[in-house]
């Protein structure tokens, strides 16, 4: 009779490989642009892991959502309808939500066999593409002055796309003289009052004292 505690153990290992086997999901979403901010419409954008597709959706005026699942994860490869080579990478995260910009990188001038391609296809196509993520970083807000503050922020990645750049300026309020005078005013008389109550309460304690001698 195999023992009790061997058992618990073998259906334990069982339900932990049941568990790990069941897909997850990884959502994504973002905007797919030419580089000359040219929208992308009409066209799928897939998600591979080792070949295997594990995601698809369609752009619309440049944006996507889509939801990848996959039981063991790996590196997911993005590719875009009509492009052999891939778009872009990430490495998968299960129940992870992740915005994924992509930028296709157009010719300005196309070569002689370029033009051709561009001739049979019949549309305006893409010669080569790259995957740039922004990484925004800003300096900090300088003092208010004509109920403005300002700053300045770039992208350390330098994609030349400004897709979700900060603000670089934002209303404020300088506080008026009567106001910073009133404050004064407000904050000495509560000190004041502190330092008398306790005065008080130091009277009424060497009193106390007194008495009980």
């Amino acid at each position: 009779m195999l023992n009790k505690n061997f058992l618990i153990l073998i259906l334990g290992i069982f339900l932990i490989s049941f568990a790990t086997a069941i897909p997850s999901p990884h959502a994504f979403y973002g905007k797919i642009v030419y580089s000359n901010g040219e929208s992308i419409n009409g066209e799928f954008i897939t998600a591979k892991i080792n070949e295997n597709i594990v995601g698809s959706s369609e752009v619309i005026d440049g944006n996507y959502d889509l939801i990848t699942e996959s039981e063991y994860g790996g590196l997911i490869y993005f590719y875009l309808d009509g492009e052999d080579g891939s778009i872009g990478n990430y490495t998968f995260k299960a129940f992870d939500i992740t915005e994924l910009n992509f930028i296709i990188k157009i010719s300005e001038t196309p070569t002689e066999n370029e033009t051709d391609q561009i001739q049979n296809q019949g549309s305006h196509k893409i010669y080569f593409t790259q995957f740039c993520e922004p990484n925004w970083k800003c300096s900090g807000w300088s003092a208010c002055e004509n109920s403005l503050m300002t700053r300045t922020c770039y992208d350390s990645n330098y994609c030349d796309y400004s897709y979700n750049k900060p603000i670089e300026e934002t209303g404020c309020e300088i506080p008026s003289k009567v106001f910073i005078e009133e404050n004064k005013f407000n904050y000495s008389f509560v000190l004041f009052g502190s330092l008398i109550t306790l005065a008080l309460i130091v009277t009424l304690i060497i009193i106390v004292a007194r008495r009980k001698k």
